[in-house]
């Protein structure tokens, strides 16, 4: 009797790794999804800081409230340049995420197709096996006696 061997073992090697890319590619978009985030919240937060700033002198100019809204300004655009970012980075990790699922159902296409064929190897196997365990089985029989029971010489 033969070991059992995959013949797509190699195809089913490479269609791991390829998962193993798309989930490293998925986990990198993010990574830079959560950080564009965090630089949206920071800039939330320079804002509002910009203003409280402002409010907390004792006086105010008016070259300070012309500074502080083209300030503001900038930091509006920065912010509207962000979330466009953040958006771009959503849509392309969706898009990854289907890559990703893609890539699993080929490989556990190909990973049930070798238990399949593991488990019809292993039936095969126990055919070839039972002749000759039947076989093992009639060599250890002793031949019936009178008054005695019939049993195998060894007691496994």
């Amino acid at each position: 009797m033969k070991p059992f061997h995959f013949r797509l073992e190699r195809v089913l090697a490479w269609r791991k790794t390829q998962l193993e890319i798309e989930k490293a590619r998925a986990a990198r978009l993010a990574a830079e999804m959560r950080e564009c985030a965090l630089a949206i919240e920071r800039l939330e937060a320079e804002r509002v800081a910009s203003g409280q700033e402002l409010l907390g002198q004792a006086s105010v100019e008016g070259w300070s409230l012309a500074a502080l809204a083209g300030y503001r300004t900038r930091l509006g655009m920065a912010g509207r340049r962000l979330e466009a970012q953040r958006q771009d980075f959503e849509r392309r990790y969706g898009e990854q995420r289907s890559r990703v699922i893609e890539a699993q159902q080929r490989s556990r296409l190909l990973e049930k197709l070798k238990g399949r064929q593991h488990a019809e190897h292993q039936q095969e196997s126990g055919k070839e096996l039972e002749p000759f365990s039947a076989e093992n089985y009639l060599a250890q029989w002793t031949p019936p006696r009178p008054g005695k029971r019939n049993r195998p010489l060894r007691n496994d």
